[in-house]
């Protein structure tokens, strides 16, 4: 009878230590959960940045296409001297009889 009961207790340890680590599991997976979700949320908002400055980066892009075009055009005397000024291209004068960049 002694055997049946130590026995007995030692099975019942034995459950506890499962119960233990099915619970310490469970805990570890609903915080991967959380972690997971978070990194989810943090990707879309990255994402949602990155298209945006995407976006600003090509606006300028443009932006400078355009400023080489026109500057190239400038140095052929088609631009006029206000599109050089709001652009911030050398202008094109003449001094005395001969060509000069403001």
């Amino acid at each position: 009878m002694n055997e049946i009961a130590s026995d007995s207790a030692n099975q019942e340890n034995d459950v506890d230590s499962v119960n233990q680590a099915v619970q310490e599991i469970d805990r570890l997976i609903q915080q991967t959960s959380v972690s997971a979700e978070q990194s989810t949320a943090t990707a879309q908002e990255l994402n949602s940045h990155a298209q945006g400055m995407k976006q600003m980066v090509e606006t300028f892009r443009l932006s400078r296409s355009m400023a080489e075009k026109i500057r190239s055009e400038s140095t052929l005397g088609r631009t006029d001297r206000n599109t050089a000024i709001l652009l911030g291209l050398p202008q094109l004068g003449f001094e005395g009889g001969r060509e000069t960049m403001q």
